[in-house]
């Protein structure tokens, strides 16, 4: 081949590297643009609009894939696009996956108060496990929810324990029943307790201590999801329907527990992150104990869909008045399909 012909070649190659050079400009713009939009779909439309309700509930880290395949590209065509993809994996692990890092772990005056709260419903679940965590813990609150009031004796033996149903709510100090509310949650056919509220008398004075449980989307996720075709448009009304019987739940549950002069802990299965526009609808005037105390995603439930396994944060402690959280993490693994929540509070004087 004479020298033109080696010419025209490396032309050509240069000139078609060139183009896929510039298509993976565009591409990865393109990607950070993606990624702002749906941590904007989360923030507007959880819970409002089904799809935002999906990725609300799904698993956020799918979204991070395309970065296996386009970093290495960026190593090979264009280097310079390496500081859009860290912006769009900036985007994706920390605020749109919720990740938490306390600014000060200072927190007010006054005695601490060490709360616990976990969801024990499951097949798995190991009392042993149980008994063993709350003493290790070293707990002086302590909410479970789906909790048969059997487990809870054997698991609290000497603590004051109020229930409701499957709901339990056990001190080290007395506890006197303030008020507990069923709700019937479709298609169950009689209502369930939704939220059990009592007054904790500690030495320091009295607070109001909630356990709750939520209704959870589960079914109206699981309908959404078809084998063959990903998404089973058919059942979108079933999901809307499930997200107002949430809707209607987490108002009347936060009417009733909306507390007077005394200081207040609501702990429990919210079954909503803290992105749902429910949470931040009825729950603002809650400081969450973990988004202020916690460090890292706080995942706290497993869900399992159609053979497909992650987790999601939707187990919350909530203070109002002057508790101020200072710490807050996971506890160990007791066999349910949710992790413990635990943490320390402190009461200012």
């Amino acid at each position: 081949m004479n020298r033109r012909g080696i010419g025209k070649t490396g032309r050509a190659a240069h000139g078609t590297q060139g183009r896929w050079a510039r298509w993976f400009r565009r591409s990865t713009k393109l990607y950070l643009l993606l990624v702002l939009a749906l941590w904007l779909l989360l923030h507007l439309g959880a819970d409002r609009w089904w799809p935002a309700t999906l990725i609300l509930f799904g698993p956020r880290w799918v979204f991070a894939l395309p970065l296996l395949l386009l970093a290495p590209l960026a190593f090979r065509l264009d280097r310079s696009q390496l500081l859009w993809l860290g912006a769009a994996a900036a985007v994706i692990f920390i605020p749109f996956m919720g990740l938490r890092v306390p600014l000060s772990r200072k927190g007010a005056d006054g005695a601490t108060i060490r709360v616990l709260t976990c969801n024990v419903g499951g097949p798995d679940m190991d009392r042993e496990s149980l008994a063993r965590l709350i003493r290790e813990s070293d707990a002086d609150i302590v909410a479970l929810q789906e909790c048969a009031r059997e487990t809870a004796l054997k698991a609290l033996p000497g603590w004051t324990l109020v229930t409701e149903e499957r709901l339990v709510v056990a001190a080290r100090v007395p506890v006197t029943r303030a008020q507990g509310r069923r709700i019937m949650h479709p298609p169950r056919q009689w209502p369930r307790a939704s939220a059990l509220q009592c007054v904790v008398h500690l030495p320091e004075g009295d607070l109001t201590f909630s356990s709750i449980h939520l209704p959870s989307p589960r079914q109206g996720l699981s309908n959404m999801l078809d084998r063959k075709r990903l998404l089973n448009l058919a059942n979108v009304p079933l999901l809307k329907k499930e997200t107002e019987l949430r809707r209607r739940t987490a108002e009347e549950i936060e009417a009733l527990l909306r507390p007077g002069a005394l200081p207040a802990v609501v702990a429990g299965d919210f079954n909503m992150p803290v992105e749902s526009a429910w949470y931040r609808r009825f729950w603002p005037a809650y400081s969450n104990a973990f988004s202020k105390a916690g460090f890292g995603y706080g995942f706290t439930e497993k869900i399992v869909l159609r053979g497909f396994e992650y987790r999601v944060r939707i187990d919350h402690i909530l203070t109002r008045g002057d508790l101020v959280a200072e710490r807050c993490w996971i506890g160990m693994d007791v066999g349910s399909d949710h992790l413990p929540l635990l943490a320390e509070i402190r009461r200012s004087r």
